[in-house]
């Protein structure tokens, strides 16, 4: 991949993106050099016997992305994890309310253009595959978005949990009247 300049302002962060020899040791594979992507994809090549079913997994995910209304291109991408040779770039997030923070976006944005650009370097199929964290129990993290209202200030929006108990997120039902009601405003978290 090609390296860019972003100043993240975390040492580490910095090495590994400026200056890779300094955090090499922590890592298998050199992320900027197009050989240790063939090396990496070889590697899961040879790996294969311990990986999951290709046609049971693909299958899996087909039918959840079918469910869940999502685009033809999420199906074609399920599809083509039960071709031979297909490989796949993985990332995702904690659930969270209307996607979460607008970074979660870019790191789906990230990840499909990763994915695109593996397949462009390592001349095969490289799918994206982001995962939402659901099974989270924290529903305290993700239970709010916090909004620019239209005199610029900042406006906290909640949902009370509907049972009090704890359970994963994506397993706890909210009902059309709470999405509807609206917890007191909060301004300037």
């Amino acid at each position: 991949m090609e390296a860019f300049y972003w100043n993240s302002g975390q040492p580490l962060t910095e090495d590994y993106l400026h200056r890779f020899e300094n955090t090499e040791s922590l890592f298998d594979y050199h992320p900027w050099q197009e050989e240790s992507w063939k090396r990496r994809a070889e590697w899961l090549d040879r790996r294969r016997s311990f990986a999951a079913d290709r046609k049971e997994l693909a299958g899996v995910l087909r039918r959840f992305n079918e469910k869940a209304g999502n685009a033809p291109e999420a199906l074609a991408s399920a599809d083509a994890l039960s071709e031979p040779g297909t490989l796949c770039i993985v990332g995702g997030q904690q659930a969270g309310l209307f996607t979460g923070p607008l970074l979660v976006i870019y790191k789906a944005i990230s990840l499909i253009r990763a994915a695109k650009q593996a397949s462009e370097r390592l001349n095969r199929r490289v799918v994206p595959v982001f995962w939402i964290a659901g099974e989270d129990h924290d529903f305290e993290e993700v239970n709010h978005l916090i909004a620019l209202t239209p005199e610029l200030q900042l406006d906290k929006i909640r949902l009370e949990h509907p049972t009090g108990q704890r359970t994963s997120v994506s397993r706890t039902p909210i009902s059309p009247e709470q999405w509807g009601k609206r917890s007191p405003v909060w301004t300037n978290p």
